[in-house]
């Protein structure tokens, strides 16, 4: 699930923040399930007009493991 995303223009650069959660199911080991908190930091660059991505980083705040049954 990614939220919305706050977004700061400064002439031709922008960083934006993005909120995600990811769930993972695994069937081996034991049907596992891990949940991820974490946050994208993105810069961009405008060139020629258009704007490209320039980094792109995907920040961990919190991971959580729940075994099934």
């Amino acid at each position: 699930m990614i939220e919305s995303s706050r977004i700061a223009i400064d002439g031709d650069t922008a960083h934006a923040q993005t909120e995600v959660q990811a769930t993972q199911c695994f069937k081996e080991p034991e049907g596992r399930t891990l949940t991820l908190w974490a946050t994208y930091e993105t810069d961009f660059v405008r060139v020629g007009g258009e704007w490209k991505i320039k980094k792109h980083l995907l920040v961990p705040k919190t991971m959580k493991t729940v075994d099934a049954g």
